[in-house]
C-alpha cells in the first residue's frame, strides 16, 4: 500500500510540474526586440510626416511671399504707366494748343505725341543731363512758359549735344518755333533734325514740317520735294499720307 501510495505521489508530482510550466507566459528575447524596432518605425514615420508638413507649410508661405512681391511691383507698374499715359496726354494737348496756333498745319494726333513722347535712343542719360531735359518740357506742358522753353532747349542741345534727347528737343524748338509763326527759325530746327538723325522717329513729322513751311512761304517747288521724299522713305507713316494730300494741293 505504501508502494502504490508513493507511485500516485510521484505522478501527481510530475503532472503538477507540467502544468506549472505550461501555464507560465513564453516571452523570449526575439519578441522583445521586435516591437522595439515596431515602436522605433512609428516614431521615424511621425518624425518624418512631421518634416514633410513643416517643409510643406515654409513652401506655401515662401510661395506666398513672392506672390505678394510680385502683386506690389504689378501695383508699381500700373501706377507708372498711368503717370505715363497721363504724360502723353498733357503732351498731346500741348501739341494740339501749338499746332492750333499755327494754323492746324500738322500730322496725324498718333504721330505727334510718338514723337514727342520717344525715348532717348542713345546711352543712358545722366541725372543732370535729364534733369536738364525734363526742365525743358516742363516749361512746356506744366508752366506754358513756350517762350523760355525755346531758350532751355537750345541751352540743353548746346550743353548735351550727343544726347539721345536731341532729335526730341530739335522737334520741341521746331514746334514752338513753328506755333510762333517764325517759319524760318523752325525750319532750320527741323532741318537739322532732318540732316544729323536719320533713325528718329521723329524725322517723318519733320520732313512733314518742313514741306508745310515752304508751301506757306509760297515754295511749292521745295514743298515738293520735301513731300516726296516723305513718301519716299516712309510710304507706310502717317506723316506720307498727310503729305499726298499736300501735294495735290500744289
Amino acid at each position: 500500500m505504501k508502494k502504490f501510495d508513493s507511485r500516485i505521489c510521484v505522478l501527481l508530482a510530475g503532472l503538477l510540474s507540467s502544468s506549472v510550466f505550461a501555464a507560465a507566459p513564453v516571452s523570449s528575447a526575439g519578441d522583445s526586440q521586435s516591437l522595439s524596432q515596431q515602436v522605433a518605425i512609428l516614431k521615424r514615420m511621425t518624425e518624418s510626416q512631421s518634416s514633410v508638413q513643416l517643409q510643406s507649410q515654409q513652401q506655401l508661405q515662401a510661395m506666398q511671399n513672392d506672390i505678394n512681391q510680385l502683386r506690389g511691383q504689378l501695383e508699381v507698374q500700373n501706377h507708372r504707366i498711368d503717370q505715363m499715359l497721363s504724360r502723353q496726354r498733357e503732351i498731346y494737348q500741348t501739341l494740339d494748343q501749338l499746332q492750333s496756333k499755327a494754323g492746324g498745319a500738322t500730322s496725324s494726333s498718333v504721330s505727334a505725341t510718338e514723337a514727342a513722347t520717344s525715348q532717348p535712343s542713345g546711352p543712358v542719360v545722366s541725372a543732370d543731363e535729364n534733369q536738364a531735359y525734363e526742365h525743358a518740357i516742363d516749361l512746356v506742358l506744366k508752366d506754358k512758359k513756350y517762350d523760355q522753353a525755346i531758350p532751355a532747349f537750345r541751352d540743353f542741345i548746346k550743353r548735351y549735344p550727343k544726347s539721345g534727347y536731341v532729335p526730341n528737343a530739335y522737334y520741341w524748338l521746331g514746334q514752338l518755333l513753328f506755333s510762333q509763326s517764325q517759319y524760318p527759325d523752325a525750319a532750320k530746327e527741323f532741318q537739322a533734325l532732318v540732316d544729323g538723325y536719320k533713325s528718329s522717329t521723329k524725322r517723318p513729322d519733320a520732313l512733314l514740317k518742313l514741306g508745310v513751311i515752304a508751301q506757306m512761304q509760297g515754295k511749292s517747288k521745295d514743298a515738293k520735294i520735301f513731300y516726296q521724299q516723305l513718301i519716299k522713305e516712309y510710304p507706310d507713316n502717317s506723316s506720307a499720307f498727310l503729305a499726298k494730300d499736300r501735294l495735290k494741293q500744289l
